[in-house]
């Protein structure tokens, strides 16, 4: 076979397999189906405006969709996901009929939903409302609640005391606060508006304002007698709602004038001592009134004081810590204190030197004495040889251990059992290593590892301030 029968063999070849693709495309292509158009709206009757929401449920993958809504407006035609599920207001009463096109590159189909939509007009708006309160002295914050139906969209009301009308569609509109500011009867109206009309509706007389009563002045205090200095805290009890109080405490301090709370129910401090007329004016914006209570505070000097105490403890062994604790009657503010023992006298008014602690380092029999103090005068009471302090005896040492013979390396806890209040500790393990020699609670009750077999002496001296001593346990310990 020569070349040109080969090549027209390949040309032939590729013909065919042309045409064989070509076949099974326009299969593949008939075998898709042209749309079959549906949808659903939600909702589909309403007040005008109505906002409706089409979703397409069509078959056969359309790709694009024409929408008409029966209304006039445009038609939707396109291919965007805007177009598959479109949202359209409908803004006045009808019945419409609704048509959507479903389209693919096979075909295309409509589907018509007649006399789907219905849209009503809104009633018109009943105005109605309600205040709260309706009644009150001047100046009265009231605050009124729209009721009215037919979803109305602006609100006008008329307070009826000639201020600014309200006019608008704002929520603060809906349900405004006014406030009246002088005694009367007032008529309101409020009117009531949508797209379909408007209402009004008119209560007469509705609100009744009254001018607030003069007040009437009255007050307590507590305490209204006591030693100086004494803080009394008065407290007003007037009536017809005073905006205003004016006091005099009668001891010749400065005169409360003003309106604040403070002033309301001030505290003051009686510095002498004596009997006080007090006077309190009550004021508001129709009148004054003023009560006075004579003789009212009576104001005592206080009593000198009458110093005794108590310690604790009162006897025991160097060194002894000793709380004393002031009983003293007549409220002193100071206190000095000699504790017999040549120590700093504690002079001062802090609460240390009320009930202070004071600790004795040497045996001794101890006169205490303590003077109270206040505005009055003093008083000192001696309590002669009140605290009586002992040395602690000399110590007895005496110890245990566990164990007491074993395997080496052997720990041993070594437990002090001495009398007299040791508060050193000396230890002899016998084996040659440190002796331990301190204050220390470690040292008190020591570990001691015995690391070669033996039988060992162990010394303990136990010391403290008086004196010391030592035990020898001989053979005392086995390693093996």
């Amino acid at each position: 076979m020569n070349t040109k029968q080969k090549m027209s063999i390949a040309l032939i070849s590729i013909i065919l397999l042309s045409v064989t693709a070509l076949a099974a495309s326009t299969t593949k292509s008939t075998n898709a189906p042209a749309p079959v158009a549906t949808f659903t709206a939600s909702p589909t009757s309403g007040n005008a405006p109505l906002s409706v929401k089409f979703t397409d449920t069509s078959t056969g993958s359309p790709t694009e969709w024409k929408w008409n809504f029966g209304d006039g407006s445009k038609i939707i035609d396109g291919n965007t996901s805007d177009y598959q599920n479109p949202t359209h207001v409908y803004s006045k009463a009808g019945t419409y009929t609704v048509k959507e096109t479903a389209i693919n590159a096979v075909g295309r189909n409509t589907v018509t939903k007649s006399n789907y939509i219905k849209i009503t007009n809104a009633p018109a708006p009943v105005a109605t409302f309600t205040a709260s309160p309706t009644s009150g002295n001047a100046p009265l914050s009231v605050k009124f609640t729209d009721k009215s139906t037919g979803s109305p969209t602006e609100w006008k009301w008329n307070f009826g005391d000639g201020s600014k009308i309200i006019d608008g569609n704002t929520s603060d509109y809906q349900n405004p606060t006014h406030v009246y500011s002088k005694a009367g009867t007032y008529t309101v109206k409020e009117t009531a508006i949508n797209a379909v009309g408007r209402n009004t509706v008119t209560k007469s007389n509705y609100i009744k304002i009254t001018n607030a009563p003069a007040p009437v002045a009255t007050f307590t205090a507590s305490p209204t007698s006591g030693n100086v200095p004494l803080s009394v805290k008065f407290t007003d009890k007037s009536t017809g709602s005073p905006t205003e109080w004016k006091w005099n405490f009668g001891d010749g301090s400065k005169i409360i004038d003003g309106n604040t709370s403070y002033y309301q129910n001030p505290t003051h401090v009686y510095s002498k001592a004596g009997t006080y007329t007090v006077k309190e004016t009550a004021i508001n914006a129709v009148g004054r009134n003023t009560v006075t209570k004579s003789n009212y505070i009576k104001i005592t000097n206080a009593p000198a004081p009458v110093a005794t105490f108590t310690a604790s403890p009162t006897s025991g062994n160097v060194p002894l810590s000793v709380k004393f604790t002031d009983k003293g009657t007549g409220s002193p503010t100071e206190w000095k204190w000699i504790f017999g023992d040549d120590s700093k006298i504690i002079d001062g008014n802090t609460s240390y030197y009320q009930n202070p602690t004071h600790v004795y380092p040497k045996a001794g029999t101890y006169t205490v004495k303590e003077t109270a103090i206040n505005a009055v005068g003093r008083n000192t009471v001696t309590k002669s040889n009140y605290i009586k302090i002992t040395n602690a005896p000399a110590p007895v040492a005496t110890f245990t251990a566990s164990p007491t013979s074993g395997n080496v390396p052997m720990s041993v806890k070594f437990t002090d059992k001495s009398t007299g209040s040791p508060t050193e500790w000396k230890w002899n393990f016998g084996d040659g290593s440190k002796i331990i020699d301190g204050s220390t609670s470690d040292y008190q009750n020591p570990t001691h590892v015995y690391s070669k077999a033996g039988t060992y002496t162990v010394k303990e001296t136990a010391i403290n301030a008086v004196g010391r001593n030592t035990v020898t346990k001989s053979n005392y310990i086995t390693v093996k």
